[in-house]
């Protein structure tokens, strides 16, 4: 199957969330992101030939840092559906495309060292190990904090 990947619309927000709520509450209001300049928001898709129109199969959405031209990963969802199916390389790839013609020169992305999935899929893309956060999350007790770990994809 081939997906491609085009920037969110207001149309795509509903199906957004429900890719999203497969995984973890939506916690963003995605009509508002879709319009905002400094996000890159994507999602993916394919044609579904039987009912002759693309259908959502993943999104990333990415708010880019002006002073310092990084793009922070907020975001990336794959429908289970079509899970190691190529939605998240289209979707990085996409991201890689739209962040160089904006001059951005890296992309971050975080995770939790439990979150092994992610992080192979984040190696997998070019990104490498940059740093962590041992205060990033607002976890108690303090004797179970998470650690965030950040990758970083130079563009």
């Amino acid at each position: 199957m081939k997906f491609d990947s085009r920037y969110a619309t207001v149309e795509d927000v509903q199906v957004v969330s429900r890719i999203i709520s497969q995984y973890w509450q939506p916690s963003l209001d995605y009509s508002a992101e879709v319009v905002k300049e400094d996000n890159i928001f994507l999602v993916a898709e394919y044609k579904d030939e039987e009912l002759g129109k693309p259908i959502l199969a993943g999104m990333a959405l990415a708010n880019i840092i002006k002073w310092n031209k990084t793009g922070y990963l907020l975001e990336i969802a794959v429908d289970k559906g079509n899970k190691r199916s190529g939605v998240g390389k289209t979707l990085i790839a996409g991201l890689s495309h739209i962040g160089k013609k904006r001059g951005i020169r890296s992309v971050i992305a975080e995770t939790q060292p439990s979150n092994i999935v992610a992080m192979d899929f984040y190696i997998s893309q070019g990104f490498r190990l940059c740093g962590f956060n041992d205060r990033y999350y607002t976890n108690t007790p303090k004797s179970s904090r998470d650690v965030a770990i950040f990758f970083s994809l130079d563009l």
